[in-house]
């Protein structure tokens, strides 16, 4: 029988996937932390999606975090296809000339959980790299997808047919 508990975390210490046992307020469990927690945020955002592309999205975006978590380096081919997804959610959407506040329909407040999620992991990471190696690749996709999850949510209020509140 496989048990998920191990007890070797039962003094406060984790194994990395490098084999090192830190402790678990360590800077690299925080970042990989709220990695695991936008993969989670992610998927509840799942949940209130219906279209298929954006789904398949999410998905592989579930799958990038599992190899940020895993200290493996994201190919710019993932960072560029941000960036044309950006793009092509912002054609249909009206210019942007003042500050939104996040919310919505459910799905677009779950996309603005996700980029706040995001911020916070891209700052553990900048936090990180001071005094570990981080891999660039992943913070320059950290600060794309922030951005990927604001667009989402200004998209997905227009498909709803929610209006943006303004500040």
């Amino acid at each position: 029988m496989f048990r998920i508990y191990t007890k070797t975390g039962d003094k406060g210490t984790t194994q990395l996937s490098t084999g090192e046992r830190v402790s678990k307020d360590d800077p690299q469990v925080e970042a990989i932390g709220t990695i695991d927690e936008l993969n989670a945020q992610i998927g509840l955002l799942m949940t209130y999606i219906e279209d298929k592309q954006v789904l398949e999205r999410l998905h592989n975006l579930q799958t990038t975090m599992f190899d940020i978590g895993g200290n493996k380096s994201i190919p710019t081919t993932l960072t560029t296809q941000l960036e044309q997804d950006m793009d092509a959610m912002t054609e249909d959407l009206p210019p942007l000339r003042d500050f939104v506040y996040p919310g919505g329909c459910r799905a677009a407040a779950l996309s603005h959980v996700c980029r706040t999620v995001c911020r916070r992991a891209e700052r553990n990471f900048v936090s990180l790299s001071k005094i570990r190696t981080v891999d660039a690749s992943v913070l320059l996709f950290l600060n794309r997808l922030s951005d990927y999850f604001f667009i989402l949510a200004r998209k997905l209020n227009f498909v709803y047919n929610v209006a943006e509140k303004t500040w």
